[in-house]
């Protein structure tokens, strides 16, 4: 009994261990019990943070807390905890700590989120994370003492690290080169990175896609897709008609910039294109984008009026049509001639034969999409159609 209370363990406060995403969800001031993996040690002072398969959460021995929290309580240990729920500063955390014990030490880390700084957000909030591609604002400069840092990624988004007064960093090198940066996520009004050590700066080729896949030179069977990489690749586009295209074409040329003209595709079609890049070993993929080819569509617009214009106003441009008899018949042609689609879009629409003709299209196999206005007078759908009508 003696060693259950040197690790705090009171049995009088065991409540049922919860996951943590469920602890994070309870209101301010309750009363929680989770168990996870402690992912730092005296490093980031007497707070732990620990993770299990669900979320983050951090828990610090505050006034009223059992004694011996911080003395014993060490990265790779899996605990259990019972506090309250505070926030403090934005950061939820377990304080003051009623009761603790250890179940087991010396565990692999949790596996660190990889995500981009634009990311950070408080679903990774006290979580481990790890960022490719790390520029510090003052590279090659020295951690002279505790505060705050510029960090800058691939991207351009930036964020903040903090190092605690007496922090093992205070006095080493800042990296003068990128890296891929590992650290806990914590909250003090604002996000803060907190590496533990030297250790979570890893050199980093900070290879990657410097702009999204562009598309070019659009035809009815082919067009051209260009990219960039940071680094000279080697590189396979994969083209497909879903999301997950898997017909791979070999790119030649090992370089950083990138094209491949694909031919002999369908019109009015959407391909989807993913690119599959190697440098040194490492391989990266791009965002799997969707490209269309150009329809057999004349693109033609067809412009009409229910009045009469003034040419004098018209830069030489001759209407299709300028009496409401003209816009009626031209717009129930329209109507009658749909095979597959028709999308309506109308301000309003006090006219019954043009929602007769569209219920007549979707009778015979026709998709119809109608737009109207909420506040505007719609008498002619009224009571509502067949059709679906989305009104805006």
């Amino acid at each position: 009994m003696a060693a259950w209370a040197a690790a705090g363990l009171i049995l009088s406060n065991l409540l049922p261990a919860q996951s943590i995403v469920d602890a994070r969800a309870q209101p301010l001031g309750n009363t929680v019990t989770v168990r996870g993996i402690v992912t730092n040690g005296p490093e980031l002072g007497k707070i732990r943070y620990l993770q299990d398969g669900t979320a983050g959460i951090a828990a610090f021995p505050g006034t009223g807390s059992v004694p011996g929290f911080d003395g014993v309580v060490f990265p790779g240990d899996s605990i259990e905890v019972t506090g309250t729920m505070v926030s403090y500063h934005g950061l939820l955390e377990i304080t003051p700590i009623a009761s603790f014990s250890i179940i087991s030490t010396g565990n692999p880390l949790p596996a660190p989120k990889s995500i981009s700084l634009a990311q950070i957000s408080d679903n990774f909030q006290s979580q481990l994370v790890e960022f490719e591609c790390i520029t510090f604002g003052n590279a090659g400069g020295t951690f002279n003492n505790g505060g705050t840092f510029d960090i800058t990624d691939s991207e351009g988004a930036t964020a903040k690290i903090y190092l605690r007064n007496g922090h093992p960093l205070v006095g080493s090198s800042i990296p003068s080169e990128p890296v891929r940066l590992r650290s806990v996520l914590s909250t003090y009004d604002d996000f803060q990175l907190l590496p533990r050590t030297a250790d979570d700066f890893v050199a980093s080729t900070c290879f990657f896609f410097p702009q999204k896949l562009e598309q070019s030179d659009i035809t009815t069977t082919s067009f051209q897709v260009t990219w960039k990489t940071s680094l000279p690749a080697d590189c396979v586009l994969r083209i497909g008609t879903d999301p997950t295209p898997d017909i791979p074409l070999p790119v030649t040329g090992y370089t950083t910039d990138h094209g491949y003209l694909l031919t002999n595709l369908t019109p009015g079609t959407i391909y989807w294109v993913q690119i599959e890049a190697q440098h040194n070993g490492e391989t990266i993929f791009s965002e799997a984008t969707p490209f269309a080819t150009r329809s057999l569509s004349s693109g033609q617009i067809k412009t009409y009026f229910n009045h009469g214009i003034d040419p004098a106003f018209a830069n030489g441009f001759v209407a299709d049509g300028e009496t409401y008899e003209e816009v009626l018949n031209e717009t129930i042609a329209r109507i009658d001639a749909a095979q597959q689609t028709l999308d309506v879009a109308m301000y309003n629409n006090s006219r019954d034969v043009i929602v007769n003709a569209i219920k007549a299209a979707q009778a015979r196999g026709v998709r119809v999409r109608y737009v109207a206005a909420l506040d505007a007078s719609n008498t002619a759908l009224d009571p509502a159609p067949s059709f679906p009508v989305l009104y805006g």
